[in-house]
């Protein structure tokens, strides 16, 4: 559920709100008053309930904010996807994944993840469909990683 409030050092409210995994702030050049966050409520209201349809699309909200380009870019792979009239297979899955999550993490976890994604889970699950991956399969995966060899 989202927010409405001031930023310190800011005069003016601030919508704070998630949107599909990612945490979003929007300032607005709206002064802190009672009449302009009864309106932000109303517009938060409309926000959620589109999120929670699936039809937000955040450009139309907030043409100008910095986080239009991702929204954009994790459509476009979700578009992919769906067009392809098929299951996502692991790897393309995988990206999408990291994308979506890369904005949560730190720089450091980013790249430790990116390379865990590349040198073991895609080489190992590669081109299987999402749907096909099994518990048994990732056991299978867990129990492979224990016979690699670690010494310096």
């Amino acid at each position: 559920m989202g927010s409405i409030r001031v930023r310190s050092g800011s005069p003016n409210l601030l919508l704070d709100f998630a949107y599909i995994g990612v945490r979003c702030r929007e300032q607005t050049a709206l002064p802190d008053t009672p009449a302009n966050r009864k309106t932000l409520a109303r517009l938060m209201q409309k926000i959620e309930a589109e999120i929670l349809l699936g039809t937000f699309v955040y450009s139309n909200y907030f043409p100008n904010s910095k986080l239009v380009g991702k929204f954009e870019k994790i459509a476009q792979q979700r578009m992919a996807v769906n067009t392809a009239g098929r299951e996502p297979k692991f790897t393309e899955f995988a990206d999408i994944w990291l994308d979506e999550m890369a904005v949560s993490w730190r720089i450091s976890y980013q790249e430790t993840m990116q390379v865990i994604v590349k040198n073991r889970l895609k080489p190992y699950f590669g081109n299987k469909l999402i749907s096909s991956i099994t518990k048994a399969d990732i056991i299978q995966f867990r129990a492979s990683l224990e016979t690699i060899n670690f010494s310096v």
